[in-house]
């Protein structure tokens, strides 16, 4: 009590007021975010990728293509806890698709979904989004990392963006590209806005700078795809001098 200054009591009132705000305020907005879906579909691509498409039970999500949200599978095979994946529709669509590789841990064990299954939705989260349709852009996207481009090629058209998007979509082999229809479909609706390259590694080596400047004046740059492969695209990018506010990248990963 010696060391209790005068108005201590108010200021730890005051204190605990603010924490307490703080929590309120965090478990209304939590909630103002959560959603619960039903999967509609299950389509398994090259046996290990699981493309899912789930429809609202109550109200659908808000988001921008692009972002990602936590999904939470009520199987009682999965663990339950929220993971982070990339949203694969177009902008606000009713239904959410998400397209997932089994990598280990949690994604090995996709295999137990079920049609019907309940899924709790916290989201939309991240800003990895078109942020100006009438700029130049070039997407680059490795293997999974390829997820949030599909919803935002297809708000190219239903949006009627008036520049010029060119996609790099890079697997290490042909049987690994996934949604190649659907790129090559917007390519024919999009009226030379888009333009997609496809760049298979066994057969042409790992992409380079280089190799884009070769093709596309360089521009507004997204990028999508493992770590590995971003840092090496981030030290390129940097030795070329591209300003820091030309280039996007989606950073979370999970297995």
């Amino acid at each position: 009590r010696d060391y209790i200054f005068e108005g201590y009591y108010i200021y730890a009132g005051i204190v605990s007021l603010i924490g307490i705000v703080a929590f309120l305020y965090s478990l209304i907005l939590k909630s103002a975010k959560l959603t619960t879906y039903q999967i509609k579909s299950i389509t398994i691509k090259n046996k290990n990728v699981y493309d899912l498409k789930m429809i609202p039970m109550n109200r659908p999500l808000r988001f921008k293509a692009g972002q990602f949200a936590f999904f939470r599978f009520h199987n009682k095979r999965l663990s339950r806890e929220f993971h982070p994946f990339s949203i694969s529709s177009p902008s606000n669509s009713y239904e959410i698709r998400i397209i997932i590789k089994s990598l280990g841990d949690f994604t090995s064990k996709l295999g137990t979904l079920q049609v019907g299954d309940k899924v709790s939705v916290e989201g939309p989260y991240g800003e990895f989004t078109i942020k100006d349709k009438y700029s130049d852009m070039i997407w680059i996207g490795a293997g999974i990392g390829i997820t949030p481009f599909i919803g935002m090629t297809k708000d190219i058209v239903n949006e009627k963006y008036s520049r010029s998007i060119t996609l790099y979509y890079c697997a290490k082999t042909n049987e690994e590209f996934i949604g190649m229809n659907e790129f090559k479909k917007i390519e024919d609706e999009s009226k030379n806005n888009f333009k997609l390259i496809q760049w298979c590694s066994n057969q042409k080596g790992h992409i380079s700078l280089n190799d884009i400047k070769e093709i596309t004046k360089l521009t507004k740059i997204y990028i999508c795809g493992p770590g590995p492969f971003k840092n090496s695209m981030m030290k390129q990018l940097k030795r070329n001098k591209i300003p820091k506010e030309n280039i996007y990248k989606e950073d979370f990963e999970f297995k």
